[in-house]
């Protein structure tokens, strides 16, 4: 009889280090090879790191392809045919533009490489599911740690955020000669008091923009006050502020909604977008504002928790007047209130019981839009009241009419248009001016024929859609090269790979839109799966939201800076959807009722994937753990 050698046959331990040891092999020769594709040390990481995952996990991504390819079972999730046909079409019209984009993109700026761009996005895609894998472990390990120690993390990383944007921030800035800078020189004339009123001849034609000003003067005037002397650097901590909390707040929901693995896959895109933007050195709206969506997607998710209605008519009343703030700001952000009334208005799942729910739903919906009509009422008397005018806001007659964008919005590219602002403002009375952009409107929609029509928002839709730098350096004078401030070897380094000029500038340019075409296509993909956590409430907020905002931009002024703000909802969609297909794909075994969503993903790491094509659900399961199914045809 043969006896049995502990770890397996020298064989099969072989075998088990053949492998890895391949791998590492490819790893090296990919980090002497990259040089001669792309010179750059940021890109010979990545590719090395690309070779590295899909030959050392290739057994276990054959697999997982193998299975998504296979396709499971169709059949049709609970949810309102409405919400349903609204969401299809924004998928659809998001798969469009990208797959357009991916095939023949539209440039303004920066130009990218097509061919290695669009291989990049589908090596991504193919190795998502051993990033979630890794994310799912490092998942296990953050929630097996104490409240302490989580917290820890939480905030060291969230430092790590901060640090990392103040640093492109400070190396890139640049006082901007648009909106922003017009903003900030107010801003900071009101606060070191060499100013007493603001640009009454700007602001009387863009009263938005008067809030984010007075708000930046409060902030400015006490670091002057507290002896700074770079206060524009001082708006760009501000800056660095809003977007790490907005990245805090992405997560919280990211966990909120689908379980820590999900979260941690979550920093991935955020890290990208977020921290590693030049935008980080523009303080205005779009980054600043940043904070709104994602917080009125938080409280929609605490209401669906609660199940005393006066909690949740508090929560709902909160949305109102952060819907208010974040409108004064940016008028966009209202389309997530206005989804939410949506979602709440069409499901009837909650934790309140369902003979409570009409009354429920319209007293939330009055609370909300109340509080959205007294916050945005006071908001406007607290800047009339504020001093900082030379002008009557309430009896403002010099004010852009919507029609105005509209008419801006059907030319060129669908951006701004320098000739319509003159003659805009050249037309005294508000009649006319409202007038005359619906006739400019119509004369141009007419001159290009309904296919000519459709063919001009086809091409605005892939030059909005498809920017995965968000218009960067593409605003002002970034037209052409500039004087940036810092001057020090570490902020040259930084420049070399954020600023528009720097050698390095390129490679960066196709890394974000490798990703950003990669996180589309996630974002496209319910239009074949499906999942729960997929349809869930706040997911649906999110798509309906996205939707309002794509159908805004197609019609009125647009351009792909205009997106920036909404960033936050992009990479969740696209996360939910990484976790929904690694967990229904994964093909572990079954592991016991009380093992969480993230402890069963991550048995992969530490085992390898079994076999079975699914795993029991224990009453800690995530929503996107249960049924799976294929989007109808």
């Amino acid at each position: 009889m043969s006896r049995a050698v502990p770890g397996g046959s020298w064989r099969s331990r072989a075998r088990r280090w053949l492998r890895p040891a391949f791998a590492a092999a490819l790893g090296i020769v990919a980090w002497f090879v990259a040089p001669s594709v792309v010179p750059n040390d940021a890109f010979r990481l990545l590719f090395v790191a690309a070779v590295v995952i899909l030959v050392g996990d290739h057994p276990y991504l054959r697999g997982f392809w193998t299975r998504v390819l296979a396709g499971p079972a169709r059949r049709r999730m609970p949810e309102p045919w409405l919400l349903r046909i609204a969401q299809t079409l924004f998928c659809g019209l998001v798969a469009w533009f990208v797959l357009g984009s991916m095939v023949s993109p539209v440039i303004l700026l920066w130009g990218f490489p097509l061919g290695p761009v669009v291989l990049a996005t589908a090596t991504i895609v193919v190795v998502l599911p051993t990033l979630f894998r890794l994310c799912a472990a490092a998942a296990v390990w953050f929630d097996r740690r104490t409240a302490w120690h989580r917290g820890l993390v939480v905030v060291v990383g969230l430092g790590c955020f901060f640090a990392v944007e103040f640093l492109i921030g400070y190396a890139v800035r640049v006082l901007p000669d648009w909106d922003a800078g017009t903003i900030y020189s107010n801003a900071a004339g009101l606060a070191t008091g060499s100013m007493r009123t603001i640009d009454a001849d700007y602001y009387s034609m863009y009263p938005n923009n008067i809030l984010l000003t007075l708000l930046l003067a409060g902030y400015l005037s006490i670091l002057h006050q507290l002896g700074a002397t770079d206060l524009y650097l001082g708006g760009i901590a501000l800056n660095a502020l809003a977007m790490t909390t907005a990245v805090f707040l992405t997560l919280v929901a990211a966990r909120k909604m689908a379980g820590t693995a999900t979260a941690v896959f979550a920093v991935l895109p955020c890290t990208a977008f977020i921290a590693l933007s030049p935008w980080i050195a523009v303080p205005y709206s779009d980054t600043l504002g940043m904070v709104f969506p994602v917080l009125l997607l938080l409280l929609f998710l605490q209401s669906r928790e609660e199940k005393r209605p006066v909690h949740v008519y508090g929560l709902w009343v909160a949305m109102g007047l952060v819907s208010a703030v974040g409108f004064s700001i940016k008028p966009t952000v209202v389309f997530v209130l206005i989804a939410a009334a949506a979602v709440l208005v069409f499901t009837k799942k909650n934790a309140l019981s369902r003979s409570r729910h009409a009354s429920v739903v319209i007293g939330c919906l009055l609370l909300a839009f109340g509080a959205f009509g007294v916050g945005s009422a006071t908001i406007k008397a607290a800047v009339a009241g504020s001093g900082t005018l030379s002008f009557d806001v309430n009896t403002n007659d010099r004010e852009f009419p919507i029609t105005h964008f509209l008419k801006m919005g059907a030319v060129g590219f669908g951006g701004f248009n320098g000739p319509d602002v003159v003659e805009t403002k050249s037309i005294n009375s508000v009649e006319g001016r409202f007038q005359n952009g619906l006739d400019v409107y119509r004369e141009r929609v007419s001159a290009m024929g309904p296919w000519g029509y459709l063919a001009f928002l086809d091409t605005k839709g892939e030059t909005i859609l498809g920017d995965g730098t968000f218009f960067t350096w593409g605003e002002g004078m970034a037209r052409q090269p500039v004087e940036l401030m810092a001057r020090d070897p570490l902020s040259k380094a930084v420049q070399d790979y954020f600023y528009y000029e720097g050698p390095h500038f390129a490679f960066l340019r196709a890394f974000w839109q490798s990703l950003w075409f990669a996180t589309l296509l996630l974002v496209a993909a319910p239009l074949l799966i499906r999942g729960r956590s997929l349809v869930q409430p706040a997911a649906v907020v999110m798509r309906l939201a996205l939707f309002a905002l794509l159908l805004f931009l197609l019609l009125f002024e647009g351009r792909s800076r205009y997106l920036y703000m909404y960033v936050p909802f992009f990479i969740l969609l696209a996360a939910l959807t990484v976790g929904t297909v690694a967990r229904r794909f994964a093909g572990r075994p079954a592991g016991p009722a009380h093992t969480s969503g993230e402890e069963a993903a991550a048995s992969d790491v530490r085992g390898g994937a079994g076999t079975s094509p699914g795993r029991a659900a224990g009453p800690h399961a995530r929503p996107d753990e249960g049924a799976f199914t294929a989007a109808p045809h």
